[in-house]
């Protein structure tokens, strides 16, 4: 389960929607929409209020198939927790996953995951300030399970059992996921609260709870909050997908209109955050803090959009934002810039307060500079605006992000349409449908002016209602900015004299020439799967798919064999860094800031990358950008750029990140289990300071254009919508006249493999009551799809028990990590990693727990319904998968790397069917040697 804590998360309205000023392909409307009118509510979407107060929202829609998104979304959150009640809306939330009339003790979730839904995936929740809300997928190709999740609802809302023995053990899961979230920010975060909300309810009620109060809870308070809080009135149920709506509609009606509310019910108050006059601060610092972290919010009425004008005015705002971030990243990326990382926006913390915000993580000693650097680029566009060219970039990457959201309309997930409405029910926020928002996005943008944008800054940064949050690290040496120095720099920016913002930006091609094309010199086809394989005259491979699973999307990627093992020992920490100083430094003639620029308004993203193994490339483009994905292809291979400035920016941004790394206790944990695993071998040492003085620009550009200056061993992949027509003129152009060397090359086996076992190792670090357990059991195996495929099966039935058994019925943790590993080269290996965090006293008894379960299975002590709720979960993901560009790209590319056919993904539908008990038995036998293990456990500090 999920619980949401404001923390640093803003809901940036730059995050916003996505297309070109001159699309011709708008909604076809020719009216305007008039500026006063109010937003319309969607006309696909059934919305209305059941007798008993509670509220629907039906919409039918077919993306993914055969599936529904159903939620059941209760308007009460920690909020509403007496004082003897902290923390029972989380562990209420806890409580509808262990026992409900219909669903006794745990088998809710067995049922579930008999019919192929994953809990924490397809079944979760979350509990926020002011909020429940309760999430499930559905198979729709069958009516019973169709109604058996509106059942599901109806139990969730009205018939939670309150056994006494799962409420008593769900209480130890609640206070293991308090646990598993202790560190030096949930520490430093307790305090800020106080401040954020200084005055109201909400600096007393982290979601999370109080664990004294949680583990002492008498189940009557707990049952008190539930019936006073979970009522109609305060309900939603949410359901889309492909189903019929109106169908829907009866049912709900008919499970819940019998319901009724309390006679006399409870306020559901809405609680303020009082203003502030004067300005608040919370300086907070810890010894295993890593980073120096500024906030400085300003509070602000939430505003909710009832107009067009309203609709208009985020527009506005969200143009604004991307200006101002965009000159925070132009900063960022200079070598002598004091900060990693800065942002602005505006978005909610809760129901009653907006904030806009600045957010800042400094270099090492340099936050005031920091805190100083931000403000002034905020004050500077209050006082000078934006230039023409600034504004029309945010214009086109605006409209190009509601361009690609109206052309996927249909190919949209319900999940996504789905948490708009639990919105629209909680917030207000408008839901007129993307086709009236990208009809009044083309209406509108093109014609909003600079002095628009600029009003955005007026009352943005006040005095009154601005808090200041840092975070610094307890270390010798390193001061602590006060309020009066804070204040000062306020003070500076605002008595400063500041220069308006200049910029040059270049007009040339990409590409300034390309050669004649080449050829496609053969081509094989494989109908099965739909992929055409075509040989260039260079050498090089294409692999092509086509598909409709999107209306406008390509993607893209390229392998070859060799990585980061062809390089030297002594040159592996500039060899590492090569691809991403490329990337970094920009193309050709445009440095990043350049490119950025030159790039606004189109969709399309290529990253290469240097692999222990391999190098290659990812990438996507909508169709319309196609010719670019191919030249940002062309041009990482032949023009690749590189410049001083990006490299000193990047060995910078890696010393903040690894300055005090050491402080903090699970970093050097995590840094102790690489090293551990590998049998500290020097090619997997994590990185350290001193490392960053081995970083040479020369020996790190020189790898990375010898990785790439033979393109005729890269296999080039592309799934997506494109006809084989259309892409065949581009992969001659872009692809076939890359260079050729003929080289005969591959990866080398560096000689990294694991430690043997037994072995275990513990670690002393950090203040918290908390342990981390890690284990490792590694074996060798013979590849093949099969022997791969069941190793998964047989992972994925090891986690299911082991939730049960230290998870549901010890109380242990709040969750096992349990994740298994192919690897085919250089050796061909399998491993299994087992992680959880747990109380310290326990880590003997439930990793004994752990071995003892393994050691079960591969006796044969297995349910063959454990190992049948595996095979329905890979049943719904392969129907999942199977529409997906990702998933085919992925495979694709693996596919050629190793020198497999891409027909042996048929075979995967026969060993889902052919999984069986004695399969799962049989692999534990061979690749769960218990008694071949490694094992790091992380202490407190004794």
């Amino acid at each position: 389960m999920k619980h949401k804590h404001i923390a640093w998360i803003l809901i940036l309205i730059t995050a916003g929607l996505l297309v070109s000023c001159a699309d011709k392909s708008a909604v076809k409307d020719p009216e305007q929409i008039p500026l006063d009118a109010p937003i319309p509510v969607d006309s696909k979407i059934l919305k209305g209020t059941l007798d008993n107060g509670m509220t629907y929202y039906i919409r039918e829609h077919e993306e993914p198939e055969n599936r529904a998104e159903l939620r059941l979304v209760v308007n009460a959150g920690a909020i509403l927790e007496d004082d003897s009640q902290k923390g029972f809306a989380h562990l209420l939330e806890h409580l509808h996953f262990n026992g409900m009339a219909d669903y006794p003790h745990n088998s809710l979730i067995d049922t579930l995951e008999r019919i192929g839904i994953r809990f924490g995936y397809d079944l979760n929740a979350y509990t926020s300030f002011d909020e429940t809300v309760y999430i499930l997928e559905v198979p729709t190709d069958s009516l019973h399970l169709l109604k058996m999740g509106v059942n599901i609802l109806e139990n969730w809302a009205y018939k939670l059992s309150f056994d006494s023995l799962e409420v008593e053990k769900e209480k130890g899961v609640v206070i293991e996921e308090f646990r598993s979230g202790r560190s030096a920010r949930s520490r430093m975060f307790d305090e800020h609260i106080k401040v954020l909300f200084k005055g109201s309810k909400y600096a007393d009620r982290l979601t999370i709870g109080d664990t004294l109060v949680i583990r002492k809870a008498p189940h009557s308070e707990i049952k008190r909050y539930y019936h006073e809080w979970y009522r109609p009135d305060l309900m939603a149920v949410v359901a889309v997908g492909d189903f019929e709506a109106d169908s829907m509609l009866t049912w709900l009606r008919d499970t819940f209109e019998p319901f009724k509310g309390p006679d006399n019910p409870r306020e559901r108050e809405l609680f303020q955050v009082p203003e502030n006059q004067e300005p608040l601060y919370s300086i907070c610092t810890d010894k295993e803090a890593t980073v120096e972290r500024a906030s400085i919010y300003y509070k602000k009425k939430p505003i909710v959009n009832e107009t067009a004008a309203d609709y208009r005015q985020t527009l506005i705002e969200n143009l604004y934002f991307r200006m101002l971030n965009a000159r925070l990243a132009e900063i960022n990326r200079e070598p002598g810039a004091p900060f990693v990382r800065a942002s602005s926006g505006k978005g909610s913390f809760v129901r009653t307060v907006d904030v806009f915000g600045l957010n800042v993580i400094a270099k090492p000693g340099r936050l005031l500079e920091s805190i100083e650097t931000i403000l002034t680029e905020a004050e500077r566009a209050r006082r000078h605006g934006f230039l023409e060219s600034e504004l029309e970039r945010a214009k086109k990457q605006l409209l190009t992000g509601y361009k690609r959201s109206y052309t996927e309309r249909e190919n949209r997930d319900s999940e996504a349409i789905a948490s708009e409405y639990i919105r629209n029910f909680l917030s207000g926020e408008s839901i007129p449908g993307i086709e009236w928002e990208y009809k009044l996005a083309q209406q509108e943008i093109p014609g909003i002016g600079l002095e628009e944008v600029m009003a955005v800054s007026e009352g943005l940064m006040t005095d009154e209602n601005r808090i200041v949050l840092v975070e610094m690290p307890e270390k010798e040496g390193l001061p602590i900015p006060t309020k009066e120095e804070i204040n000062t720099i306020f003070e500076k920016v605002a008595a400063s004299q500041i220069e308006p913002y200049i910029e040059t930006v270049l007009t040339e091609p990409l590409i300034a020439e390309l050669p004649e094309p080449g050829e496609i010199v053969g081509e094989k086809e494989y109908p099965s799967v739909g992929v055409t394989e075509w040989t260039l005259s260079n050498g090089a491979k294409v692999v092509l798919k086509p598909t409709d699973f999107k209306a406008d999307e390509i993607e893209f990627a390229a392998v070859s064999p060799g990585g980061w093992s062809l390089a030297p020992t002594e040159d592996l920490v500039s060899a590492k860094i090569g691809a991403q100083l490329i990337q970094q430094s920009g193309l050709g003639a445009y440095n990043a800031t350049d490119l950025q620029k030159k790039l606004a308004g189109k969709n399309v993203k290529v990253n290469p990358y240097i692999a222990i193994l391999s190098e290659g490339m990812r990438g996507n483009s909508t169709v319309s950008d196609s010719k670019t994905l191919f030249e940002m292809i062309y041009s990482y291979f032949v023009q690749p750029r590189a410049d001083s400035s990006a490299f000193n920016t990047l060995v910078e941004q890696y010393r903040a990140r690894l300055y005090n790394a050491a402080a903090d206790p699970e970093s050097v944990y995590y840094d102790s289990v690489m090293a551990i695993m590998y049998d500290h071998h020097p090619r997997r040492e994590p990185m350290s300071l001193e490392d960053l003085d081995k970083m040479d620009m020369k020996t790190a550009v020189d790898f990375y254009k010898d990785r790439y200056a033979d393109a005729g061993d890269f296999t080039f992949v592309f799934v997506g919508s494109f006809t084989l027509d259309e892409i065949r003129p581009l992969v001659e152009q872009y692809l076939a006249t890359l260079p050729a060397l003929n080289r005969e090359e591959n990866w080398r086996d560096e000689g990294v493999r694991f430690a043997e076992g037994p072995l275990k190792k513990e670690i002393y670090r950090g203040e918290e009551d908390k342990s981390i357990n890690f284990m490792l059991l590694h074996s060798p195996f013979e590849y093949s799809p099969a022997e791969e495929f069941y190793i998964t099966a047989m992972k994925d039935v090891v986690k299911a028990r082991l939730r049960e058994v230290i998870r549901e019925e010890s109380s242990g943790t709040y969750g096992v990590s349990v994740r298994g590993n192919i690897s085919r080269l250089p050796v061909e290996e399998t491993s299994v990693q087992f992680y959880f965090t747990c109380e310290p006293a326990r880590v003997e008894e439930l990793t004994d727990k752990l071995v003892d379960e393994l050691e079960r299975i591969k006796a044969g002590e297995l349910d063959p319904v454990a190992v049948e709720k595996v095979r329905e979960i890979a049943v719904r993901q392969r129907e999942n998968n199977l529409k997906q560009n990702r998933y085919w790209l992925n495979e694709l590319k693996n596919i050629y790397f190793y020198g497999d056919s891409p027909e042996i993904l048929l075979a995967v539908d026969d060993y889902i069917q052919n999984l069986s008990k004695d399969i799962v038995v049989e692999k534990a036998r061979t690749y769960l040697d218990t008694d071949e293990y490694i094992q790091v456990v992380l202490y407190p500090q004794k």
